[in-house]
């Protein structure tokens, strides 16, 4: 989700339509719209400042189990 306009909200819809639970990884300082944080099947957002942050990251999602 740190670019703009790149088909992702199709795929998100496309998750909701299934009632899949979704997990938005963006960088740090991206702007995510209102409509994806206000999804209800958004679970949580992970901000990331590394590419290699983004694994610890979701351990840490796993342990809390979110």
């Amino acid at each position: 989700m740190s670019n703009i306009s790149t088909g992702q909200g199709m795929e998100l819809q496309e998750a909701v339509n299934l009632n899949i639970p979704i997990l938005v990884i963006a960088k740090e300082g991206s702007k995510i719209s209102g409509l994806v944080k206000g999804c209800n099947n958004v679970k949580t957002i992970i901000y990331y400042n590394k590419f290699e942050d983004i694994e610890d990251k979701i351990l840490r999602l796993n342990e809390e189990n979110i």
